[in-house]
């Protein structure tokens, strides 16, 4: 379900020796997890606590574009089941608020 105020996905910087296995919205690690992993958000719209849940998502392969999708993505998905629909929409409500 939506949770009101927080992020669907947020862009990161992966670092390039990040095992890209590690991506994938079904592999869900703690946000200080993927900290410790060299994984950093850019610009967070807002402070998020260290145990929340995330996936790497890389919809362009390991040399391109990097996503940390949170549960609000999940809600997406819900409705329409491609991760490429999902970040769009979290990219048009980031957008929109800025």
């Amino acid at each position: 379900h939506w949770r009101l105020g927080l992020p669907s996905s947020e862009p990161v910087l992966v670092p390039p020796h990040l095992n890209a296995a590690l991506a994938g919205r079904d592999h869900v690690l703690p946000l200080a997890r993927w900290r410790a992993l060299g994984v950093h958000r850019l610009a967070p719209a807002r402070h998020l606590p260290s145990n929340t849940p995330a996936s790497l998502l890389l919809p362009d392969g390991p040399s391109g574009e990097a996503f940390l999708a949170f549960g609000n993505f999940r809600a997406i998905r819900s409705y329409n089941p491609s991760d490429l629909y999902a970040l769009a929409v979290g990219e048009l409500g980031r957008r929109i608020l800025a």
